[in-house]
């Protein structure tokens, strides 16, 4: 709930709200002691009754500056504050339980003797402290920031868009010894000092000319009249529906209204869309750190050199981390297109693919981006989909920058709530984030969830900073973003062979009955088995996909009758075993592993060979067949593994797929990035 109030600064009066009032009383009364500006005519009227943040949010927005404010008494006040919130419309009836008790009138002398009396005790009339002058420390007073709890904490909450729980879950975590009282207290200097923006979690509730009820004076009816005739509003008396989500930006059927204990609404949205993250609603702040430091483009202005120092200084980094052939040129063409965008001065943001295919080391391309922009004195963010990738990048990413802070964000991570010079993200904490980095690498931009989600699209946007860039790595783009490179609005580096620098296995075709017809039949077709039987005997593991989960276990069963003496499994996101499976297939202790496309990437065995089952299924699109394939021929010791697609017909996806890899093959040759064409 939120305090509501109007001030008059340099002659004209608004209207703002606030978490603490006294904050404000203090604020205010001590600015006016500094400035000369308004010294005689400084005013504040405050009403004694807080309301929702959406009522005050609407409320502020209908304000309009009435003539003749000046000579208002506080019953006017009074009267024109009822106004504004009974004009919320069919919200009203949440609003009768509310006592409205008679406005206040400051003048500038109150203020400044208010203000004086707040920051001398702690214990006043006005109840606990509350104020620019509250200092409260953490109970460890040897904590090495040295730095009061209120400067500590906007620091935490720089870039960052957090429900009024999460401002709490932050407090306890960082052991600050703040009452609910103080870090409302707090939070508001915020807001005054420009650290902080107050909203709610979703916006756009029902608004509309509403009837105040019980007998109107001639005046509030005017005042009603008014202020529902805000054109700002559109038209009067008009119900407008327009609820969005703050922090995810969903909308529609991602919104659910209901009744709601906290406000009294009989409709208070709640989003569905980002509720893993907690609730986003209608009546909850939504609390938004403002970034504050200097932004990135502008610190690489200020301290520009030369072209020529500028090129020794990327060839370091490129050096530095031991880059293959492919992989430095891709990242030197990356490193140049960041610092030409950072030194332009502007609010858009760079976009750069890297389009690299699988096995090609996209984790060590990264590192020089990273270097890069930490030494402009930048943040960075790697957004990857799946929380496994996060945990295997951060022993990665940490001893490529053992002086950097390295936190990683994901479902139940205990750093969380902690600050780095380098985010490892799941794609979804990125909702917790606006304009904090300077850089953001999208992993696996074309990978569930990321991929066709503009939730999370959104969040990434969000996210990055005016002037930062983002950087997208995937070995199958979208084609919408392969059409934006054709068309020359996407700037882009291909990396076309792996770390090895050996081509990329070409998947052979298969022709034979779809499965389910070898399931009902009782027995494998014989083209099938021969392919097997040649991976065996070179020694290769076998990854065995199937397009359907409950073909899975007829698979195995049919393998295992006609490979007796190999260990056979099947696993799939229905398993509750997969980890384990996955592990023993690594381990070698499965020879034949039948899966679905949850393994299409982020698994790599040494020796294996990949088979396609019904490869012209419909769910199997040209990304995925081209993923599935990658899965073979990973390692520099059996660089040419065997890939099949098995089917009845010979489908687009699969001559796309084929094409592709075949693309990457001449671009790597032409290059001169294979091994038995280019210099070692």
């Amino acid at each position: 709930m939120l305090w509501l109030y109007a001030i008059k600064l340099v002659g004209r009066w608004e209207l703002r709200f606030s978490l603490d009032w006294r904050v404000d009383v203090c604020h205010w009364g001590t600015t006016s002691c500094e400035e000369t500006v308004c010294l005689d005519d400084y005013k504040v009227v405050l009403w004694y009754s807080r309301v929702p943040i959406d009522v005050a949010l609407y409320a502020v927005e209908k304000y309009t500056q009435q003539s003749g404010m000046d000579r208002w008494d506080e019953e006017s006040w009074n009267l024109y504050g009822e106004a504004l919130v009974n004009s919320f419309g069919e919200q009203l009836k949440r609003l009768n339980g509310y006592v409205w008790l008679k406005a206040r009138i400051f003048t500038n002398g109150e203020m400044i003797a208010i203000a004086a009396q707040l920051m001398r005790s702690k214990h006043s009339e006005f109840g606990k402290s509350g104020g620019a002058d509250i200092y409260v420390r953490a109970v460890d007073e040897t904590l090495e920031s040295q730095m009061s709890v209120y400067g500590r904490l906007m620091s935490l909450l720089s870039g960052k868009a957090l429900l009024e729980s999460e401002i709490r879950s932050v407090v306890e975590h960082h052991q600050f010894v703040l009452s609910d009282e103080q870090l409302l207290g707090l939070l508001q200097q915020g807001v005054l000092d420009g650290h902080i923006e107050l909203t709610n979690g979703v916006t756009g509730s029902d608004s509309g000319e509403g009837e105040a009820k019980g007998a109107l004076s001639r005046q509030f009816r005017k005042m009603v009249s008014a202020i529902c005739s805000n054109p700002a509003q559109g038209r009067p008396g008009l119900i407008q529906r327009s609820e969005r989500c703050r922090r995810c930006g969903s909308r529609g059927e991602q919104l659910r209204g209901a009744n709601c204990e906290r406000c009294g609404s009989e409709r208070c949205y709640i989003c569905l869309g980002c509720l893993q993250l907690g609730r986003s609603r209608t009546c909850g702040l939504l609390i938004i750190g403002k970034r504050k430091d200097t932004r990135l483009h502008e610190q690489v202005v200020a301290t520009a050199v030369s072209h020529h120092a500028e090129e020794l200084h990327i060839k370091e980094l490129l050096e530095r981390f031991g880059l293959a052939p492919a992989q430095r040129d891709a990242s030197q063409l990356a490193l140049q297109y960041l610092e030409k965008h950072w030194r332009l001065e502007q609010e858009a943001k760079g976009e750069f693919l890297l389009w690299a295919v699988t096995g090609a080391g996209k984790t060590e391309m990264m590192y020089p981006l990273v270097a890069h922009a930490l030494h402009r004195g930048g943040r960075v963010c790697i957004a990857t989909p799946r929380r496994d990738v996060v945990l295997e990048l951060k022993p990665r990413i940490a001893k490529a920058f053992a002086n950097v802070r390295v936190v990683t964000l994901y479902g139940g991570s205990e750093e969380r709530w902690d600050p780095g010079e380098v985010t490892l993200a799941t794609t979804h904490q990125l909702m917790r984030f606006r304009e904090a980095f300077d850089l953001v690498v999208v992993d696996e931009l074309d990978a569930f969830p990321f991929h066709n989600n503009p939730m999370l699209e959104r969040a990434a946007r969000q996210a990055c900073a005016p002037g930062g860039a983002f950087v997208y790595l995937s070995a199958t783009p979208p084609k919408a973003m392969q059409r934006a490179v054709r068309r020359g609005r996407l700037a882009q580096a291909i990396v076309p062979v792996r770390y090895h620098r050996e081509p990329l296995p070409v998947p052979g075709r298969l022709t034979m009955p779809a499965v389910a017809r070898q399931i009902v039949g009782g027995r494998l077709h014989g083209r099938l088995v021969k392919v097997i039987h040649q991976s065996l005997k070179r020694g290769a593991q076998l990854f065995i996909f199937a397009s359907r989960i409950r073909q899975i276990n007829g698979i195995v069963r049919l393998l295992r009758a006609a490979l007796p003496g190999y260990t056979v499994e099947g696993t799939s996101a229905a398993d509750e075993e997969r980890t384990e499976k996955v592990q023993q297939f690594r381990n070698g202790a499965i020879t034949l592993l039948v899966t679905t496309t949850i393994l299409e990437r982020g698994v790599t065995v040494p020796k294996s060979d990949v088979i396609v089952l019904d490869a012209d299924d419909k769910l199997f699109d040209a990304s995925s067949l081209v993923q599935m394939a990658g899965r073979a021929g990973r390692s520099k010791d059996d660089p040419h593994g065997l890939v099949y697609f098995a089917a009845p017909q010979w489908t687009k996806p699969q001559r796309e797929a084929v094409a592709q890899i075949k693309r990457m093959n001449r671009l790597a040759k032409r290059g001169g990035y294979l091994r038995t064409e280019g210099a070692l």
